[in-house]
């Protein structure tokens, strides 16, 4: 598409961290004006991180792309 990129990592942890991703369901509000998901990451004991992948128009797409293993 034509819309903006944006670019998240989720990268292994330091060595022992168990690293969660978890992805839910994000209603139509204030974080996602037509809704979309809610993704949480965290690793070890560390405070989570939240973002949202939210759902565009209609007739727009959100592709995720996974980065190869170095």
């Amino acid at each position: 598409g034509s819309g903006p990129v944006t670019t998240t990592y989720v990268c292994d942890g330091p060595d022992g961290a168990a690293a969660t991703l978890e992805i839910a369901a994000e209603p139509a509000g204030a974080n996602c004006v037509a809704g979309g998901k809610k993704v949480t990451t965290r690793v070890g004991t560390a405070e989570p991180v939240v973002s949202y992948v939210c759902d565009g128009a209609t007739g727009r797409s959100v592709v995720a792309t996974p980065e190869p293993a170095a």
